[in-house]
């Protein structure tokens, strides 16, 4: 990324999606990474999140990278461990941890 940023994206394999073409969903998630997006591939984890400077929270049922819904909501919370707790969940050993944790 130009400015400096850490893109971290937790996505469902391509393997696993089960609407569409996985070969589409394959490509697309090579462009991601090629784009700079760093990825953590899950099978089954469905949580919607996108945690931003490692101190604000957004949390709901909005698919950050699918269509919308009318019933989507979101939850904006500023806290630097919430943020911690959720990046190691999902990438571990401590590799995006703020300075704070």
């Amino acid at each position: 990324m130009d400015a400096g940023g850490v893109l971290l994206l937790m996505v469902i394999s391509a393997l696993g999606i089960i609407y569409g073409d996985s070969a589409y969903w394959q490509e697309l998630q090579e462009q991601m990474r090629s784009a700079g997006f760093e990825m953590n591939l899950v099978e089954d984890y469905c949580q919607h999140y996108c945690i931003i400077d490692y101190q604000v929270v957004w949390y709901g049922s909005m698919n950050f990278l699918g269509k919308e819904d009318v019933e989507d909501n979101l939850m904006r919370v500023l806290d630097g461990k919430i943020a911690d707790e959720l990046l190691e969940m999902i990438f571990g050993n401590g590799k995006y941890q703020s300075e704070t944790m």
